[in-house]
């Protein structure tokens, strides 16, 4: 989008890199700083001016690049000489604090008329030293340009920085501003194009135009500003040292009050002030407003403007504290407020857990009432089956079917075993067979047990015929 052309291009920084290490080939740049109005190749200004208080690119912030763009574009529009020592007269460098060195700061000097709106300059850069890369030069040093090193600024006195006439008549045409140019109008993309400070396409120009422009047509500063600047005296009514006043520098110490401390209240007594009117008013506010001991020292032994004064200090005083008591009061108003939407919520809570928990009690009593219902009425069931027909019936069959299966297992076992076998196991299965089985067993069965001593007697002989054959 900011067609950088070779031998120059971007290059993404590693997880180790950091701004302040120095690569011949390649050179810190802060994404905001080219957001800000910084394009490249750089203009021959830039390293004569870097070279100059001995710093290197990657120590400028955001803004910084906003004031030196904004003021090449003025010097280049005006057809003033881009000169270092005419931007150092109406600009001062200034080193960070502690606890972050190495960081550069500009801004107008404090004795000379800023050439654009101070406060048309974005408010601050949230996380702009995070976001960083690489400009590689492909078979360049940018040693050749720019200091290899962080290093602290000396910016002396403005007096020490002489002037040709031809800058000195540009520092008095750019001064003459009175904060009617803004900073966005400066640096907008158009404008670099038509002065060769940059070589973007119209379409990134509009694009880069619309994200820079601040919302509202003002910064955050210049919104402050406004609010700052505001005077409540336009649409106040009421007696005049009641009216509060812009101008810390005139006024008197704070009234005494306990509250004046804690609350600070915007209201005070500036040394011009008196009261409105005659000094029996004076005397009347005094009567109302101090205490007795006090009234008899400040008024009864006082002369008049020493009423006024101290009647004007009295209503200051009870009106510090009315407005602590105010405040402290919407304080106590939202924090009830807060608290007791609090604890409704809460009531709410507790009783819709009360209303689950009825539930799941009044469910639960009935399941253990169906349960208790279920346990007679089954063990009620099961008496009732165990006394019925149906079920004599069908403990008869049971038995029936299993009476000849039982004792009549392996008979076929003991036949072949032989005839002292055979008398061993009649003797020891007599006692069994001493009742005659039921009808109901089946014929087989029945003709089985019945026959076993014929059998076994026909059996015997056949088995002494067999043995006399052979």
């Amino acid at each position: 989008m900011y067609r950088i052309k070779t031998p120059l291009r971007l290059v993404q920084a590693g997880p180790g890199d950091r701004s302040c290490h120095w690569r011949p080939d390649a050179l810190c740049i802060y994404k905001d700083a080219i957001v800000a109005g910084l394009r490249f190749p750089f203009h021959e200004f830039i390293p004569k001016l870097l070279a100059d208080v001995q710093i290197s690119p990657c120590q400028l912030p955001p803004n910084a690049w906003r004031i030196i763009m904004c003021f090449m574009v003025l010097c280049l529009k005006n057809n003033f000489p881009l000169s270092v020592s005419l931007f150092r007269k109406i600009f001062q460098f200034k080193n960070s604090s502690a606890l972050s060195p190495g960081w550069v700061y500009l801004n107008h000097r404090a004795s000379t008329p800023p050439i654009f709106h101070p406060k048309s300059i974005p408010d601050n850069n949230p996380k702009w030293k995070n976001e960083f890369m690489y400009l590689v030069w492909e078979g360049g040093d940018w040693g050749t340009l720019f200091r290899r090193s962080f290093s602290r600024v000396s910016d002396g006195s403005p007096n020490d920085i002489v002037l040709t006439d031809e800058e000195a008549h540009a520092y008095d045409e750019l001064t003459k501003d009175n904060n009617t140019t803004l900073a966005w109008e400066l640096l907008d993309e158009f404008v670099l194009k038509s002065l060769g400070l940059s070589n973007v396409s119209d379409k990134a120009a509009a694009f880069i135009n619309k994200t820079n422009e601040p919302a509202e047509g003002e910064t955050t500063r210049m919104k402050r500003a406004h609010l700052g600047e505001k005077d409540p005296r336009a649409t106040f009514e009421g007696p005049s040292f009641l009216m509060p006043h812009r101008d810390s520098a005139e006024e008197t110490e704070a009234p005494i009050s306990s509250k004046a401390s804690v609350w600070r209240p915007n209201w005070g007594i500036m040394k011009k002030d008196t009261v409105v009117g005659v000094s029996k008013h004076a005397a009347e506010w005094s009567y109302h407003s101090l205490t007795p001991c006090d009234y008899k020292d400040f008024v009864s032994n006082s002369t008049i403007e020493g009423v006024e004064h101290s009647g004007s200090q009295a209503i200051a005083a009870n009106n510090a504290n009315f407005q602590g008591a105010i405040f402290q009061a919407k304080a106590w108003r939202s924090s009830s407020e807060a608290n007791q939407a609090k604890f409704e919520k809460s009531q709410e809570e507790v009783n819709s857990l009360k209303v689950a928990l009825a539930r799941k009690e009044k469910e639960l009593v009935d399941s253990q009432a169906e349960l208790v219902v279920l346990r007679k009425s089954k063990d009620y069931f099961i008496d009732e089956y165990l006394d019925s027909q149906e079920y004599k019936d069908l403990i008869g069959k049971h038995d029936e079917l299993l009476f000849p299966v039982q004792f009549t297992k392996g008979c076929d076992e003991w036949v072949l075993a032989g005839e002292d076998d055979m008398d061993e196991d009649a003797r020891i299965l007599s006692p069994l067979h001493s009742s005659p089985p039921s009808e109901t067993a089946g014929n087989d069965s029945g003709a089985t047990h019945s026959g076993s001593g014929s059998s076994s007697e026909e059996e015997e002989a056949d088995i002494g015929n067999k043995e006399g054959e052979a």
